[in-house]
């Protein structure tokens, strides 16, 4: 498997008499490329198309000296390389003012590794497995994929399409999560997370002060399982949604507005305890736990 390597790290300012830069490289790839991206600041744009090519253009500041490509055995590096002092050492790449922007479109089939710190991420119209991480960059992944993994400290991360997969993990950046996922796994500290999907047969979802949000309509057979210390969770589903609930909190309110449901077990030792079912089998398994956040269970129809 050749691995493409394109590094992109955003330069010092100079005065604004300079113009940015401009890229345009085009490159044969194979079927089963994978791609890795890392960007310091900036944006980037990874976009699937059909062809067995690699295209990367968009611009780049004036403290960038040049984008050079290294072939290295079966691995294609595609490097920014940036100014230095006199010293040989990089310029601060994190000046005020500076950005970058670099597109790549690339076969569709690949896999797609980008690494950045603060620029945004955008990855649509692939197939193969997407790996994403920033600090406070956003990322927005868009399409039909195998597995998706995203990281993030401070920016949010929307995903919406499907994939076999899915594990999406933020601190405080907020997480919007829409469509069908085999394997779904959310975690954040004190980041909102929403999720509205159909199809999956396991999911996890974990906060510590964050509120969690998951409506779930078509859902059969599957295992949800959500955790929270003080971050609100509430579960919109439908009426006749065949399912056993147990919901726990320790000092959190257990609000439960949903319709056609039966009593199995309900307890008030050092946590409250609700266990009821509705619908017929196969019944999905519902379990949410909290400390002190409330647990809300309403029928939207």
């Amino acid at each position: 498997m050749k691995i493409i390597i394109i590094i992109a790290v955003i330069g010092f300012v100079m005065p604004m008499l300079f113009a940015d830069t401009g890229i345009n490289i085009s490159k044969h790839v194979t079927y089963n490329d994978k791609v890795v991206i890392e960007n310091a600041a900036g944006y980037v744009k990874v976009t699937g198309w059909a062809e067995d090519k690699l295209s990367v253009t968009g611009s780049y500041g004036p403290g960038i000296d040049n984008i050079e490509i290294v072939e290295d055995g079966d691995t294609i590096r595609i490097k920014t390389k940036y100014k230095q002092d006199r010293n040989g050492i990089p310029i601060d790449f994190n000046a005020p003012g500076m950005k970058g922007m670099i597109e790549i479109k690339i076969n569709d089939n690949s896999s797609v590794d980008v690494t950045t710190v603060s620029a945004g991420i955008d990855i649509i119209k692939m197939k193969n497995d997407i790996k994403a991480e920033s600090t406070s960059g956003e990322i927005d992944i868009k399409g039909s994929l195998a597995e998706i993994n995203a990281k993030n400290t401070e920016g949010d991360i929307e995903i919406s399409g499907n994939a076999k997969k899915l594990s999406v993990v933020t601190v405080s950046g907020m997480l919007r999560l829409n469509g069908d996922f085999k394997d779904v796994k959310a975690v954040t500290v004190n980041g909102k997370i929403f999720f509205e999907g159909n199809n999956s047969e396991n999911m996890t979802f974990n906060t510590t002060t964050g509120k969690i949000e998951i409506e779930c309509f078509n859902i059969s057979g599957s295992n949800i399982i959500v955790e929270s210390i003080s971050g609100r969770v509430e579960f919109i589903t439908r009426k006749n949604l065949s399912a056993r609930y147990k919901l726990e909190s320790f000092s959190g309110k257990i609000n439960i507005s949903a319709n056609n449901k039966k009593l199995i077990k309900k307890s008030s030792g050092s946590y409250r305890t609700i266990e009821f079912e509705s619908g017929t089998p196969p019944r999905s398994s519902i379990g949410i736990r909290t400390l002190s956040g409330n647990v809300d269970i309403r029928n939207l129809y």
